[in-house]
C-alpha cells in the first residue's frame, strides 16, 4: 500500500510528510486554486520540497494541446512527475499519445468499472477512481474491489490510486482492497491517530512505566 498527500499547500503538507509513510502528492486544478498564487510555482515548489512523485494534471482540452501541455509539464521534473488527464474522449487520446512517447499518466475522474476497463487497454500507468463521488452518485464502493479484481485477472500494468475520500470508514474499507495507493487530505490522514483505544493505550504504558522504580535502560 502507498499514501499520496492529496493537497498542495506546503506548510500544510509538512506537518506530516516528515513521518516517512508518503510517496508523493497529488494535485489538481481546484486544490491549485484552493490554495491559491501560481499553480506553475506551487508544482515547482513541491517538487523542490518534498520527496516522491507529483502528480500534476492537464488542463486543455483539444488532444494536441493536452499533448503538448504533457510534455511541458512532464519537463518539469519527467523522474517525479506524473501527467493526470480526465477520463474523456480526447483525453484518451491524449493518454495513449503520451503513454507511447514514455511518459507516465493517470487517467482521472474515474467513477465505472467499464472507464477502468478502457483506461487498462488505453495503458495508462494509473487511474485514479473518486470514492466519495461515487457514492454520491449513487454508485457502490465496492465498484473500486471490482476494478482491483479486473486489473489483477488481466495482470494489467494499470495501478488505481483511490482518491476524493471524505471520512476514515470510506478509506479504510478501499484499503482493504489492496489496492496500489489511497491519497487523502492531510487533515484526514491525521484522524488516524485520533483513537481514544489507542490514546489510552498509550498512557497506561507511560503511567506504568514511570512505576517502575530501577529503570536501567539502554538510554
Amino acid at each position: 500500500m502507498n499514501f499520496y498527500i492529496d493537497e498542495a499547500n506546503v506548510a500544510s503538507i509538512q506537518t506530516i510528510f516528515k513521518l516517512g509513510i508518503f510517496s508523493g502528492i497529488t494535485t489538481n486544478p481546484t486544490i491549485l486554486k484552493n490554495n491559491g498564487g501560481s499553480p506553475l510555482q506551487t508544482i515547482k515548489s513541491l517538487l523542490e520540497k518534498f520527496e516522491g512523485d507529483v502528480f500534476v494534471q492537464c488542463t486543455s482540452e483539444d488532444v494536441s494541446d493536452i499533448v503538448k501541455e504533457g510534455k511541458v509539464l512532464n519537463s518539469l521534473d519527467p523522474k517525479k512527475v506524473i501527467l493526470k488527464i480526465p477520463f474523456c474522449p480526447n483525453g484518451i487520446r491524449a493518454a495513449k499519445m503520451l503513454v507511447d512517447k514514455g511518459i507516465r499518466v493517470t487517467l482521472t475522474s474515474i467513477h465505472t468499472l467499464s472507464q477502468a476497463v478502457v483506461s487498462s487497454v488505453v495503458g495508462v500507468d494509473y487511474i485514479a477512481p473518486y470514492v466519495n463521488r461515487m457514492e454520491n452518485g449513487g454508485i457502490s464502493i465496492e465498484t473500486v474491489l471490482n476494478m482491483q479484481k479486473f486489473l489483477e485477472n488481466e495482470k494489467s500494468k494499470t495501478k488505481i490510486i483511490a482518491a476524493s475520500f471524505k471520512n476514515l470508514q470510506q478509506l479504510e474499507k478501499v484499503m482493504s482492497y489492496n489496492v496500489y495507493a489511497v491519497t487523502a487530505p492531510v487533515a484526514l490522514y491525521k484522524l488516524l491517530f485520533e483513537n481514544a483505544l489507542t490514546e489510552k493505550a498509550i498512557r497506561n504504558f507511560n503511567s506504568d512505566w514511570q512505576q517502575i522504580d530501577k529503570k536501567e535502560w539502554v538510554i
